[in-house]
């Protein structure tokens, strides 16, 4: 790619790899559908269910360094996808000049990978998510380093009261924590699933009231039951211009609190849930005479 240096027009060589056997991605489904419609179509269901099988899966793979790239485009596996959606219209309100219209949407994806090649495989992502393909996982979890903590649950601090990344024996892509003669991690870093950006369900709800000329409308969109990745924990948080560092300059946090966190990727998963009001509207319709 062109980049500008001292005055000069250089070019610099992407990171990522070019891969002249990439073939495409190849997909086999099976669907079945419903449609039902009751009282002269004020009330109408239409429900959907499939099941997806993506051989030749293509994906952005992170490479080390020393390969002379960061990533390369790939084909690693297999991964399939079962799901189903429902969309039911209602018309409570029909008259001369009033009516009243609600539709309302239900989706639900279950996906899963069969096969990558490998138990486990990095995908590169601009965000510097922990992003993994995992047989037998849903596609793109969150595999990193997480907290350490007690049996109840809560967080076991360092002497000097800071949280800690888990350690034990590694076992595969998990491992055992263990502990040392003080009740404090010991061994390996380890790692393990710490979030899942795939949502249990989404949801929307669009009402729409007329009477006479004037009409309100609004949509209500709902995705529940998934993580995100903050990357704003990775970067701006980690200097003088971030939230926590703001605390601990205050003293709110203690001195090191950010150091003590920063290699620990759970902290930077957040709950990605949401009911947003997507649209609202009021409107009037003009005679066309």
């Amino acid at each position: 790619m062109p980049t500008a240096y001292q005055g000069f027009n250089t070019f610099v060589p992407s990171s990522k790899l070019a891969n002249s056997r990439v073939r495409p991605e190849r997909m086999r489904e099976l669907e079945f559908g419903l449609d039902v419609s009751l009282l002269k179509d004020r009330v109408s269901l239409g429900v959907t269910n499939y099941s997806q099988n993506i051989s030749e899966l293509v994906v952005n793979r992170t490479l080390a360094s020393s390969t002379g790239g960061l990533s390369f485009i790939n084909n690693v596996g297999e991964m399939e996808n079962k799901g189903w959606e429902a969309i039911l219209s209602v018309t409570p309100i029909k008259k001369k000049d009033l009516t009243w219209d609600l539709t309302m949407v239900y989706s639900r994806n279950r996906n899963k990978v069969i096969s990558a090649g490998s138990p486990s495989v990095a995908i590169n992502t601009v965000s510097g998510a922990p992003s993994y393909l995992i047989e037998g996982q849903p596609a793109s979890v969150f595999y990193a380093f997480y907290y350490a903590r007690n049996p109840d649950g809560s967080l076991l601090l360092t002497p000097q009261g800071f949280p800690q990344r888990e350690r034990g024996t590694i076992e595969g892509l998990y491992g055992t924590p263990k502990r040392d003669a003080n009740g404090q991690p010991t061994g390996d870093y380890l790692k393990k699933i710490i979030g899942n950006p795939n949502p249990d369900y989404t949801a929307s709800l669009t009402s729409s009231l007329t009477y006479k000329r004037f009409n309100f409308r609004f949509l209500l969109d709902a995705v529940q039951g998934l993580q995100v990745f903050n990357a704003d924990k990775r970067t701006r948080q980690g200097v003088g211009i971030g939230d926590y560092a703001e605390k601990e300059l205050k003293g709110e946090l203690p001195r090191g609190y950010i150091f003590s966190i920063y290699t620990i990727e759970e902290w930077r998963i957040d709950d990605g849930s949401y009911v947003k009001l997507r649209e609202v509207s009021l409107g009037y319709s003009f005679k066309s005479d």
